[in-house]
């Protein structure tokens, strides 16, 4: 599967979500939950992690929390594949049912939106006493409880900066982010780049949890309507330092396109 497919497959997985829990019903009512005025606005800052996981089922096993309603989770597929995901988030406010209609709006709904480009998740959720959450999916009949941990702290990330030199463009791969899974690319125009080159610009990239050929390592991104993708050998990404090669493209419009250059471990 393509790059540019996975996205799409995950927008519309997302696109999903979001009308299942709309249409949703409530699996769990006999649960406590605290006033609806606990979740209007943020989520604090802090880490949350799974209690138990659910079967079967894409979840969230830890989440992050940060100022300015950014976020960081750990993102679990049905197949047991974790990747990552991160930007900001809104929570979208509760509504009293209207007993005419089938759909319910009384529980928030967290929306997670990816500041790399592709699909986001959304999750109807409780506040419990005690501070845990209760996320609710596919329409309601699947739901986990995550408990705020204050221990928790990121493996430290020793930051790998890819350069590479092109006839037209000038790139820089800077991973310093969640153990090297995040970071940005960065993209400089030449004076004699073409129509076919990229704009000047940063882009947020993240790691791809499946990668199209094994012993490769995926990265991807997007900017307005572009998307960005680069991949390398996994052993020399690993080895962190010295020459290697990376095969950087973009699409735009409907087409891709090579993004030439002679690349390096910068540190």
């Amino acid at each position: 599967m393509t790059p540019k497919l996975r996205l799409l497959c995950l927008g519309a997985l997302v696109a999903s979500a979001l009308a299942h829990a709309a249409c949703s019903h409530h699996a769990d009512g006999d649960a406590a939950v605290a006033a609806d005025s606990d979740l209007t606005g943020t989520m604090g800052v802090g880490t949350y992690v799974v209690d138990a996981p659910p079967f079967d089922t894409t979840y969230v096993s830890r989440i992050t929390f940060a100022a300015g309603q950014h976020y960081e989770a750990d993102v679990v597929s049905s197949s047991g594949d974790t990747s990552l995901l991160a930007g900001s988030y809104e929570i979208l406010p509760a509504h009293s049912n209207d007993p005419q209609s089938p759909i319910l709006t009384d529980k928030p709904t967290l929306v997670l939106s990816s500041d790399s480009g592709g699909g986001g998740l959304s999750y109807e959720i409780d506040k419990l006493p005690g501070g845990s959450l209760r996320l609710y999916g596919s329409a309601r009949t699947v739901s986990f409880t995550m408990t705020k941990d204050p221990s928790w702290q990121p493996a430290p990330t020793n930051g790998k900066v890819i350069v590479c030199s092109g006839n037209a463009v000038d790139t820089r791969l800077t991973l310093d982010k969640a153990q090297n899974r995040r970071g940005t690319l960065q993209l400089t125009r030449k004076a004699s780049a073409e129509r076919d080159d990229p704009p000047t610009v940063t882009v947020a990239m993240t790691r791809s949890a499946d990668p199209e050929v094994e012993g490769y390592v995926y990265f991807e991104g997007s900017s307005g309507e572009a998307d960005y993708y680069a991949n390398m050998k996994q052993d020399d990404f690993d080895r962190g330092t010295g020459s290697l090669q990376v095969n950087l493209r973009w699409a735009h419009g409907g087409e891709e396109f090579a993004i030439g250059g002679t690349c390096a471990f910068a540190r």
